[in-house]
Formats: structure tokens, C-alpha cells, sequence
């Protein structure tokens, strides 16, 4: 009895140990697939916390860039207005200095006009105005160059007005490009117009100059010299007057002084 009871239990095991061991596979097999199912959904939320996080920067980064672009768009229209400002500067200049040019050429015309009939004048008196003469042609040379270095002022200030706003050509002072382009703006002047302000600067001593010239000219030259043809004719009166006859101014005193009124000739009628 003993022994069938063992053979029992041995018999029991054998067909329990397959079984068992069938068992914990599947099991084992089933743990593994939803481990693979876990790391898949894992990765899937990665990816998709990663493609959410790429679609937030690039709307930041859109965001930035119209900011941005926004930002240099009021530096560009702050600097339009600066520019035009300017332009509307130098054209009152202009306008300014052209109308000084025309009342010094006025001036100047009328002063070459007096000193022509002066000589005309002399000339008909059959006085020596070659003097004059070479003093009209310098005064008129003078006159010229003012008028040419005036004109040139002029023009170098138009040229300033309408390269004020052209922006292809960097400042001249490094300094000056690098502190507009720190505040993103352009430079107050660019290099041609920096150009064109030194030479309009160093035109102005010669025009002040030219004017002094012309001045002085008239005063310490010309008058004296029609002053001296002056002299000339009023000395020529002079001569001609003391030889004249004193005789024949007597000669024509009428010989009878006896006064007739108007009475006295109807009395004698």
C-alpha cells in the first residue's frame, strides 16, 4: 500500500513539472510583450513631447523673428524721418544761400553799371579813363570768382540733399557707424555726404574772402582812381577858366542902364 502510494506521488509530480514549467513560460512570455508594449508607448509619448516641444520654438522663434522685424522696420521709418528732416534742413539752406548769391549779384551788377556810365561820362569829357578801365576788368574777375565759389557752395549742398538718404555707402567716422548700428540705426551722415560737408566747410573761408576782396577793391582802388579822374577834370575847368577874357565879360554890360517901367512906356507912346 505504501508503495502504490509513493508511485502515486511520484507519478503526480512528473505530470505537475511539465506543466508548471509550460505555465511560467507563458507567464514569462506575457510579461515580456507588455514590457515591449510599455517601452513602445513610452517612446511614442517621447516623441511626441519632443515634436510639441519643437513646434513651441518654432512659433517662439516666428514670434521673435516679427518682433523683430517689426523693430527694424520703426528703426528704418525713425531714420526716413530723420533723413527727410535733414533733406528739409539743407534745402532751407539752399534756399537761404541762393538768395543771398542773387542780392550780392544785384549789388555787384548795379555797381559794374554806375562805374560804366562814370567812365562813359569821363570819357565823353576826353579824360584819361584807361586806369578806370583796368579796374573794371579786375573788379569784374573778382566779381566772377565770387560768384563761381558761391555757385560751387551751392551745388555741394544740393549734392549733400540728395545723398542724404543713400545708404549703400558706410559712415566715414567708424566710431559714428558703430554706435548707429548698436542702436540699429543708420549713421547721421554717410561717407559721401561726410565728404561733401568738409568740402562745403572749406569753400566758406574763400567765400568770405572773395567778398572782402571785392569790397576792398571798390574802396581802396576804384574810388580813388575815379576820384583822381575827378580831380583831372575839375583841374581842366579850373584852366580853362583862367584863360579866359575878363574884357569881353565886361564888353557885354549893356550900354544904356536907363530903366524903363511899364508905365513910363505907355507915357511914352
Amino acid at each position: 500500500m505504501k508503495k502504490i502510494y509513493h508511485l502515486a506521488l511520484a507519478l503526480a509530480l512528473a505530470i505537475a513539472m511539465p506543466l508548471s514549467l509550460a505555465y511560467a513560460q507563458e507567464n514569462a512570455g506575457n510579461g515580456n510583450a507588455g514590457g515591449a508594449a510599455d517601452a513602445s508607448h513610452l517612446q511614442g509619448r517621447l516623441t511626441n513631447l519632443a515634436a510639441g516641444r519643437q513646434q513651441e520654438q518654432q512659433q517662439m522663434q516666428g514670434a521673435e523673428d516679427q518682433a523683430q522685424t517689426k523693430i527694424q522696420q520703426a528703426r528704418q521709418n525713425l531714420a526716413d524721418a530723420r533723413c527727410k528732416n535733414i533733406q528739409t534742413r539743407i534745402q532751407t539752406g539752399i534756399t537761404r544761400y541762393q538768395n543771398n548769391l542773387n542780392a550780392h549779384t544785384a549789388v555787384f551788377t548795379n555797381m559794374q553799371d554806375r562805374l560804366t556810365a562814370i567812365e562813359n561820362k569821363l570819357n565823353a569829357d576826353n579824360l584819361d579813363t584807361s586806369k578806370l578801365q583796368n579796374d573794371l576788368v579786375a573788379l569784374n574777375t573778382k566779381i566772377n570768382k565770387f560768384e563761381t565759389d558761391y555757385t560751387t557752395f551751392i551745388d555741394t549742398l544740393k549734392a549733400m540733399q540728395n545723398n542724404q538718404c543713400d545708404n549703400t555707402s558706410a559712415a566715414a567716422n567708424p566710431a559714428a557707424t558703430s554706435t548707429a548700428n548698436a542702436a540699429g540705426l543708420t549713421p547721421l551722415f554717410n561717407s559721401k555726404v561726410q565728404s561733401q560737408l568738409g568740402e562745403s566747410r572749406s569753400i566758406l573761408p574763400a567765400l568770405r574772402q572773395d567778398m572782402v576782396d571785392v569790397r576792398n577793391f571798390f574802396i581802396s582802388t576804384i574810388r580813388p582812381d575815379v576820384t583822381a579822374i575827378e580831380t583831372q577834370k575839375s583841374q581842366t575847368k579850373s584852366n580853362t577858366a583862367s584863360t579866359g577874357t575878363t574884357s569881353s565879360a565886361i564888353s557885354t554890360t549893356p550900354t544904356s542902364t536907363t530903366a524903363t517901367t511899364p508905365k513910363q512906356a505907355q507915357e511914352n507912346l
